[in-house]
């Protein structure tokens, strides 16, 4: 099939784009995504501060996230009685044929009205999303600060695994909001909540009631890789792969340091094994009796060893000229 292809001149598409391609089904599967987001955090180059950073900041969205979901469903359920009485009066009336001008079935719609827009339960569940979102942008601001401006731009890659998030068929609005389009003035584009003036200007989200020029450059990229790093920290399966990452970037560190600290295994103790010392005491015969051959051996030996007034004779190299004879 290989062979096929490449005679057709068309060539295998490179495994990142093949985890692009929009999946058939509504959201990736975990396996996936935990495989883009290494990918995504390789493409990075985070160092291992960094990578320390990501992971404590994975942690506190967690822990700010289970925070405000609990806070939601204790507002909800302080509402949830007087919402279940008013939801069972208007089935009984409606039940027994009271039409929906009726005097009490109005009476009921206006309770509900007022328990849904614009009421006490809604503005405390407005505030604790809006506080526990804007706790966790502030904690985002430690790891972003240590961003390179390289860093930063591919930030915006987290797309590579927040599509099915933010798609560009199924989800135009969000994929607009944050990836980006040609900006009109007035149009609402994203919640800016940053680190310079633009983000605390109150009642100015996307410039909507300003005269001044459009929100764009470093507001409007504040805020979107702000939130961008905040979808990306929810998603499951970032802790696998920031860990695999930390992992990888401390084995190449080790590599690096290898060969500077490590033993080759050409030290003293393999060259004694080889060659004993001089002095050494030969072995006796098994019997005990003296080796006649002991004479031999020391004259042997000594000429083995010569006065150490001539020259050592090179044994491991072949004979060559006489030095200088390349001079001559």
């Amino acid at each position: 099939a290989e062979a096929r292809l490449q005679a057709d001149g068309v060539t295998r598409p490179p495994l990142y784009q093949l985890l692009y391609e929009a999946p058939l089904l509504p959201r990736s599967t975990p396996e996936q995504q935990r495989l883009k987001m290494l990918i995504w955090i390789r493409h990075m180059d985070l160092g291992e501060e960094q990578l320390a950073l990501l992971r404590d900041l994975r942690e506190t969205v967690l822990e700010r996230q289970a925070q405000i979901t609990r806070a939601e469903q204790q507002v909800i359920a302080r509402y949830a009685d007087e919402e279940a009485e008013i939801l069972d009066g208007l089935w009984q009336r409606m039940a027994a044929g009271a039409p929906a001008d009726a005097p009490e079935v109005v009476e009921l719609t206006d309770r509900l009205a007022g328990l849904q827009r614009g009421s006490q339960r809604e503005r405390e569940l407005l505030t604790l999303r809006i506080e526990g979102i804007r706790s966790v942008m502030e904690a985002e601001g430690e790891f972003l600060r240590t961003l390179s401006p390289r860093q930063e731009a591919r930030l915006a890659d987290s797309l590579f695994f927040l599509r099915n998030l933010l798609d560009p068929v199924g989800n135009p609005e969000d994929f607009r909001a944050l990836v980006g389009t040609t900006y009109d003035k007035g149009e609402y584009a994203v919640l800016t909540r940053g680190l310079t003036r633009w983000g605390r200007q109150p009642l100015n989200i996307g410039g909507l009631w300003s005269d001044e020029e459009p929100l764009a450059g470093g507001a409007l990229h504040e805020a979107q890789r702000e939130v961008l790093l905040y979808l990306a920290l929810l998603e499951p399966g970032m802790d696998e792969a920031i860990d695999a990452a930390r992992a990888l970037l401390a084995r190449e560190v080790e590599l690096e340091l290898l060969p500077d600290g490590a033993d080759t295994g050409t030290g003293a103790e393999p060259e004694g094994d080889d060659a004993p010392p001089d002095d050494a005491p030969a072995a006796a015969p098994p019997d005990g009796d003296p080796d006649p051959h002991d004479a031999d051996a020391g004259d042997a030996g000594d000429a083995a060893h010569p006065a150490p007034d001539s020259p050592p004779a090179e044994a491991s190299s072949p004979p060559g000229p006489p030095p200088g004879s390349e001079a001559r």
